[in-house]
């Protein structure tokens, strides 16, 4: 028997008390293969019911339920287990996962035409269960097309992109898995050979000739898109 809550100032978690229920499984949770689940009225320790879960092999299977959180943020995450007697070596217990791409870094930077260009994804998951990690790139607004690393460390996972003509734009995207979740990065993108554009404003302050004259001096802003000011 079972009951969730999982809060931070508000309820994160979708009826934690499993008193809704659809086609065999609560509302909000899903159901993985291997279990026989069933609602329950005793023992409960909130609401009115609690779900009674029976394994059918030798895994760890359940239900479970994706909460959104926010990195930095503390939150309280309570649960009531009751395991039926003569369970011999099995019991009933919780897992609480996460996946996070916490660091992409693309060398080099910007590169040269036809110059291959190395990006490294670091990947966070207590659980060390990764099971993949996938670079997604697109060349000139085409398709994307997946590629495997060539090599992984530590959780670091090291991806190889051949070189391109200059002025190519290239886009890319991670994807990180593990046994419950998928997690996407932002997409990155470049354009090969080119600098990005410096926007930056110059201020240039004189005073207008005697034909035109201005009482007090004139500012001006200019705009420059060069790569280097020189001032």
């Amino acid at each position: 028997m079972a009951f969730a809550t999982y809060s931070h100032s508000q309820e994160l978690i979708t009826i934690g008390s499993f008193e809704d229920w659809s086609n065999g499984v609560p509302t909000g949770w899903l159901k993985e293969s291997g279990v026989n689940l069933s609602q329950a009225t005793n023992p409960v320790y909130h609401g009115n019911h609690s779900i009674a879960l029976q394994a059918t092999g030798t895994a760890n299977a359940g239900v479970y339920q994706d909460v959104s959180v926010t990195p930095g943020v503390s939150y309280t995450f309570k649960v009531a287990l009751f395991a039926v007697n003569d369970t011999g070596n099995k019991g009933v217990g919780f897992l609480i996962s996460w996946i996070r791409l916490y660091s992409i870094v693309r060398n080099p930077e910007y590169p040269e035409p036809n110059q291959p260009f190395n990006v490294v994804a670091t990947v966070s998951d207590p659980d060390d269960d990764i099971v993949a990690c996938s670079l997604y790139y697109s060349l000139n607004s085409g398709s994307f097309q997946a590629i495997g690393p060539d090599s992984s460390r530590n959780n670091s996972y090291y991806f190889g992109i051949p070189g391109q003509n200059s002025g190519f734009f290239v886009r890319y995207y991670l994807l990180a898995k593990d046994q419950y979740h998928t997690v996407f990065s932002d997409t990155f993108g470049f354009q090969v050979g080119v600098f990005p554009f410096l926007y930056t404003l110059r201020m240039i302050i004189w005073s207008k000739g005697s034909e035109n004259s201005y009482t007090v001096p004139h500012i001006h802003w200019i705009a420059s898109t060069t790569k280097f000011i020189r001032v």
